[in-house]
């Protein structure tokens, strides 16, 4: 950073890296899947195996690929929040779906979350129990894009509250905890309100 100098440490189309919240290792995507690696940029390897069909998925409709994607740490460190995308063999979306990958146990449990909506980054609150992520609900399968809202999710009683209501493409939501700095160093104070009293 004090530099300014920039290095390639991995080849591929790398997306969306996330460090985990001990620094030691690193979350992205790429080309459709999510790998991990060591913080010293060695030890490459996928975070799971190729996915099984859903039982959801029609028994008529042939599977041609998986997407998964917005690999995000929650703030324990303990688990991985991934989407995974199923798409029949003529290229076309058929679900969309949200897990968790418990790093310990190695396991995932799928979110009760909406199958059909196009889902743009997602990130962690920092409760650890709540996502905030950008949204499209007319669907993977409606080849325009729709309208985009901020949601924020929360995962142990599978509740969503939608924050916004506006046309256009609201995604790529970020959540920053606390309160924000209004007195900036160098700069003015600002009195930005005061109690109003009545004159006696």
């Amino acid at each position: 950073m004090e530099s300014g100098d920039v290095k390639q440490k991995v080849d591929g189309f790398i997306a969306a890296p996330d460090w985990s919240p001990d620094k030691q290792h690193i979350v992205y995507g790429d080309r459709g899947d999510i790998y991990i690696m060591g913080s010293n940029f060695r030890n490459r390897e996928p975070l799971l195996p190729w996915p099984l069909r859903d039982k959801n998925i029609p028994a008529h409709i042939n599977i041609g690929f998986f997407e998964r994607y917005h690999g995000q740490w929650s703030p324990d460190g303990r688990k991985v929040l991934y989407t995974e995308t199923t798409y029949s063999d003529q290229g076309k979306p058929v679900f969309s779906n949200m897990f968790l990958h418990d790093m310990r146990l190695n396991t995932q449990e799928k979110l009760p979350f909406h199958k059909d909506w196009r889902v743009q980054r997602v990130k962690w609150m920092a409760d650890g129990k709540t996502l905030i992520l950008g949204a499209d609900e007319a669907g993977i399968k409606n080849r325009r894009h729709g309208t985009y809202n901020i949601y924020r999710y929360h995962v142990p009683s599978n509740t969503m509250t939608q924050l916004t209501h506006l046309p256009g493409r609201n995604y790529s939501p970020d959540w920053v905890e606390g309160p924000l700095d209004v007195s900036p160093k160098e700069k003015k104070i600002t009195l930005w309100g005061e109690v109003k009293k009545r004159p006696e």
